[in-house]
Order: C-alpha cells, then structure tokens, then sequence
C-alpha cells in the first residue's frame, strides 16, 4: 500500500487518499496508463537503439521492482527477460528480428485491460 499525500504537489481540492481505497486505485489507473503511454512513445519514436539500450534496461529494471501496479511490474519484467532476444547488443538486422520488433510492437506493458482516456488525478 501507499500514499499519494506529497505536500509538495498536494492540491487542496484533493483529499488524502491514504485511507480511500477507491482513490488509490484511480490512482494506480493513472500510473499504469501514464506508464503504457510512456512505452508506447518509447516504441513509436524508435527509441530503442544502441545508445540507449543500457538506461532502458535500467528503466525496465525499475519497473520492475518498483511500479506501483502489479500488471506493470509483471508486464515489464516480461519484456526484460526476453530483452536479449528482441534487442541484442549487435542489433544485427535480419528477418527475424524484424518480427520480434513487430511483437514488441504489439506488447502491452500493463496489460490489456489498462483503462485510456480516463484520467483521474492527472486531470
């Protein structure tokens, strides 16, 4: 469980929301789409390459240990484990690895059921 009181960004219009569960989903539904929306740039732009394999292996590292929503954690120690595969560190360009592209392409980091357009807090 945690909390999403910061007082730093606290907005008055806002209640604590330690104690609403109901909050701390909708809130966690925000994450998780923030997170899916984050991914999908990350795929749109093509910016997975040499360079910048390292720190988002380290993002993904992140996520998983630390994401808030289970569906993410799971989704993106998924795409770690097979990372290798789908992005070896020569990224040498064959048939093959263009298809594993197009699945990563495809992969969904928090899952199918990540709510789109329904921003809570993030309003």
């Amino acid at each position: 469980s945690f909390g999403l009181d910061d007082q730093k960004f606290q907005n008055e219009q806002l209640s604590s929301n330690v104690s609403d569960p109901e909050q701390i989903a909708r809130a966690i539904y925000d994450v998780e789409e923030a997170t899916s929306i984050a991914f999908d740039i990350i795929l749109e732009h093509k910016m997975i390459k040499p360079e910048t394999r390292a720190p988002l292996i380290k993002f993904l590292q992140l996520l998983t240990a630390h994401h808030p929503s289970r569906r993410c954690r799971k989704g993106a120690g998924e795409l770690l484990v097979s990372f290798d595969d789908l992005y070896p560190t020569d990224f040498p360009s064959s048939q093959k690895q263009e298809d594993d592209k197009s699945q990563v392409r495809n992969f969904q980091i928090c899952g199918k059921e990540v709510p789109r357009g329904y921003w809570v807090g993030a309003q």
